[in-house]
């Protein structure tokens, strides 16, 4: 009898003996040198390692052995493995809802198969793929029946974390998984209609993966990492087979079977590594030769380390209380939690917000006893939900009810929240009681201080205000404003731009008969902000505000809203003429200076 540890023997029974016993403690230390057995070893703790045992047996009778051990089994697909899905029970939404696939792929709902290919279809790629990254970086189980028929060529297994949307399509003899960034392939190759120069020596399984995952993938390479020794190669026919791919996560290693007998087998297979995750897109590729072909897979099923409910935790919570204002747009940082599986290892991909349940209620004003305005019921809204594609998630807040909040928050298919807004019965009232329907299996988690919610501020006066001309047209423009000086002269210099830049402006006044109605300036080039296309904005929108209510008042121009809004019309078109007086007056300057040059000029020549 010998054991091996981690490729060391720890237990030496060989040769013809009797009845012997050896143990081997991995915490104790050795008296000659002192040094700890599994130091030794190369033990680190949390790391998996190999455990070898070999007996054999030398005589007929009284040749056997017993082992005891402190070992306890690790957590991993095998011992704490879900099911993820199961297509013997899908119907055919369940497929659609559940499953991407090409057009040509289709889901007979009575036989629950998944066809690839047709008669007829040549020279086609085909793929189906779970909507959703699912978890199989801590390990995975799948199986699922096929037959092939015709000429097909082979398919492949492929996981990898590719965006759907974007996947590159590829032919034979890539078996469609060409080009794919973070992604392994164990290809399934029936070699039918290709030869050496294609890629093909013999039928066979192997395992395809790029050196690091930002490479792409391609059967160019031909990976075949069939360490172990463990590589059958691969007698196809049209029978119904079974296939299995089991990963352990920990320890790593890879395993195909096919009609439970081990076809491939990979050691240290880290597949965290090779597609750059835990999560992944799990699916099933192939392609059609110039021959007609088809490929039928029935009792798919995947196993993996499952999200945990009440595994989940808690993730930021800030000191000090988040502010969101109040306009129904703006949104709080929020509050996150964190996923993780059964075996308490953090997820790394997300697609799970669906199951996040969480609520923002209103607190209860100390000062009034009450809620706002003096209601006996909180404001109540539903937390927008952020998939931060990462296993987190945010619950935010967005209203335009302005107030403070706590958030509450659970995560689960089968958790829910639990309260009720109108249990306000006592004077004063208690912030509601929020609790979860599932205690045991579902996590509450809450702020109670969480965000303020304050009203929306009122809108910034504009800086420009009326402008007024002075009796002695000393200066052009004066503008009264908060900013004082530097507006002023910020303003001066654009009204000088103006001036010598802008187009003269151009103005058409019809005035009716009785003063009542008229039209002004209908051909008037608003330049922007400056003083004057403010003014003259005004100037016409307060003629349409006195047409409006002097037809509201049947045209009375006595009327003393009518005959204000008159008044201040008529000094806005005053000061208007003033400005335009002083820019036709420096104009005509220009003009003259102009004449005088041209004068000087030819008189010098």
């Amino acid at each position: 009898f010998w054991c091996f540890i981690n490729g060391k023997m720890v237990i030496d029974l060989g040769a013809t003996h009797g009845a012997l016993g050896a143990g081997i403690d991995l915490n104790a230390a050795i008296a000659d040198t002192g040094e700890n057995v599994s130091d030794i070893l190369g033990l680190v703790d949390g790391e998996v390692y190999t455990f070898d045992i070999f007996h054999a047996e030398r005589n007929e009778v009284d040749s056997n052995f017993k082992i005891t051990t402190t070992l306890f089994e690790a957590c991993n697909v095998l011992q704490s493995g879900t099911t993820v899905f199961n297509t013997s029970t899908f119907s055919q939404s369940d497929f659609e809802q559940t499953i991407l696939s090409t057009s040509q792929v289709t889901f007979n709902e009575a036989q629950k198969t998944m066809q690839m290919g047709f008669a007829g279809q040549r020279h086609n790629s085909y793929f189906m793929y779970t909507k959703n990254q699912e978890n199989v970086g801590r390990g995975f189980v799948s199986s699922f029946t096929f037959q092939a028929s015709g000429s097909t060529d082979g398919f492949a297994f492929v996981i990898h974390r590719q965006e759907l949307t974007n996947y590159p399509i590829s032919g034979a003899p890539y078996f469609n998984f060409k080009n794919i960034k973070n992604s392994f392939a164990v290809v399934f190759d029936f070699c039918k209609t290709r030869d050496s120069n294609n890629f093909c020596i013999s039928q066979e399984v192997s395992v395809h993966y790029p050196d690091t995952p930002d490479d792409r993938n391609t059967a160019k390479l031909r990976t075949r990492r069939s360490y172990d020794h463990v590589f059958r190669k691969l007698a196809r026919n049209e029978s119904v087979e079974i296939l299995i791919i089991y990963y352990g996560g920990k320890p790593d290693f890879l395993e195909v079977y096919i009609d439970d007998s081990l076809f491939l087998r990979e050691s240290d297979f880290r597949m965290t590594e090779i597609i750059g995750s835990l999560g992944g897109h799990v699916g099933i590729t192939a392609t059609s030769s110039d021959i007609s072909s088809d490929l039928v897979f029935s009792d798919w099923v995947l196993n993996t380390v499952e999200v945990e409910n009440k595994n989940t935790e808690q993730g930021n919570v800030t000191s000090g209380i988040q502010t969101v204002i109040a306009d129904g747009e703006s949104q709080s940082s929020g509050y996150s939690l964190i996923t993780k599986d059964g075996c308490l290892n953090q997820l790394d991909s997300g697609s799970l917000d669906e199951r996040v349940k969480a609520v923002y209620l209103e607190k209860v004003n100390t000062t009034t006893g009450t809620y706002t305005n003096g209601s006996l019921v909180p404001f109540e809204e539903s937390a927008t939900v952020v998939d931060n594609d990462d296993g987190t998630y945010h619950a935010t807040l967005v209203t335009e009810n302005a107030g403070e909040y706590s958030v509450f928050y659970t995560f689960g298919d089968q958790c829910e929240l639990v309260y009720d807004i109108n249990s306000c019965s006592s004077d004063p009232c208690s912030d509601v009681v929020v609790t979860v329907n599932d205690p045991v299996n579902c996590v509450l988690m809450s702020v109670f201080d969480a965000v303020i919610a304050v009203p929306v501020p009122p809108p910034t006066p504009s800086p420009v205000s009326n402008i007024d001309i002075p009796d002695d047209n000393s200066q052009l423009v004066k503008i009264a404003s908060s900013t004082g000086s530097i507006l002023f002269l910020a303003a001066l210099v654009g009204v000088f731009m103006f001036v010598r830049y802008q187009r003269r402006w151009s103005r058409e006044k019809k005035f009716v008969a009785d003063g009542k109605r008229y039209i002004l300036e209908a051909n008037t080039e608003l330049a922007g902000d400056d003083p004057l296309s403010v003014t003259t904005s005004q100037v016409m929108a307060t003629s349409a505000e006195i047409l409006r209510r002097a037809a509201a008042a049947e045209a009375d121009p006595k009327t003393a809203a009518i005959m204000k809004l008159k008044l201040q019309n008529e000094e806005m078109r005053e000061a208007n003429r003033m400005k335009k007086k002083a820019l036709d007056y420096e104009a005509g300057r220009e003009a003259k200076r102009a004449i005088q040059r041209a004068k000087r000029d030819r008189m010098e020549l």
